[in-house]
């Protein structure tokens, strides 16, 4: 993989970071001669596990005769069909989500293929049937299990698609601009880094280039930088003999104090508990 590779995968996987997920429905079904639909354009994603049978797919234009031990996805906003084609109907595992990076739907920004084929089946037969569970509970802290399964489930496809060498994020105009800003952070934080100066590199307006970025990132830019100074913390303090003091200071604090509450306050330790936990 050459560089240019090896940092697009990066800034995917920062960019990600900040995903939010909301689950519509789930189950198990084993399709019936109903299972039909035809040119429609859902507003949410839905991935299809297929076990076992026979059908048809279209999605934006292309027809697709999905195969039991692959997952396929059909991204929101694009024109669909569905139908089955014999008594060999499938039977498969499903789900309806939607999976936004600020106010943006994560398969808008990351491209992928349709479908994978699933590598460990018994890992995501498990993830599915935990989402369903949680999905049919009533229980008050299903909610968290539930969000908690489903990113498992983005995540294992992600990662089946990525292990093939196919995710990449979209280029636009903005992701550009974006992957510049991020990659100045990256490269700046034990300095002094102010929102004029990463507005400039976006060509931006300040108070513009706040919405542009929490728009596609979730967070907003100080947010979105004291988080990065937070992980280079926990990645010096765990890897590195460093003295607190010093890792203060590449990571852009001037005072030790202030640095050691900023931890605290992110992890729920001091970086000394922090370093002795990572030791130990």
């Amino acid at each position: 993989m050459n560089n240019q590779s090896k940092r697009q995968r990066m800034f995917v996987r920062k960019y990600v970071s900040g995903l939010k997920v909301s689950l519509l429905m789930s189950s198990y079904t084993e399709c019936n001669f109903e299972w039909r639909e035809l040119d429609y354009i859902p507003r949410f994603n839905k991935f299809y596990y297929i076990l076992d049978g026979e059908g048809w797919l279209r999605i934006d234009g292309k027809d697709i005769y999905p195969k039991p031990g692959y997952i396929y996805l059909m991204p929101s906003g694009v024109k669909q069909s569905f139908s089955y084609i014999n008594e060999n109907r499938f039977k498969k595992y499903w789900c309806h989500f939607t999976s936004k990076i600020g106010d943006i739907e994560l398969f808008d920004m990351i491209k992928t293929p349709l479908y994978v084929k699933v590598r460990h089946e018994e890992k995501l037969t498990d993830l599915f049937m935990q989402l369903i569970e949680a999905y049919k509970s009533e229980v008050l802290t299903a909610t968290l299990s539930l969000n908690s399964r489903l990113l498992d489930i983005i995540t294992f496809f992600l990662d089946s698609c990525e292990a093939e060498g196919q995710v990449e994020l979209m280029h636009t105009s903005s992701t550009s601009k974006l992957d510049k800003v991020i990659k100045y952070v990256e490269s700046n934080l034990s300095s002094e880094i102010t929102l004029d100066s990463l507005a400039k590199i976006a060509h931006f307006h300040p108070n513009y280039f706040i919405r542009f970025f929490k728009k596609h990132t979730g967070l907003s830019p100080m947010h979105y930088i004291n988080n990065m100074r937070m992980e280079k913390a926990k990645y010096l303090l765990k890897l590195h003999d460093m003295s607190i003091t010093e890792i203060a200071r590449k990571t852009g604090f001037n005072e030790v104090s202030h640095f050691s509450r900023t931890f605290k306050s992110s992890t729920g330790f001091s970086p000394l508990k922090f370093r002795k936990i990572g030791i130990e």
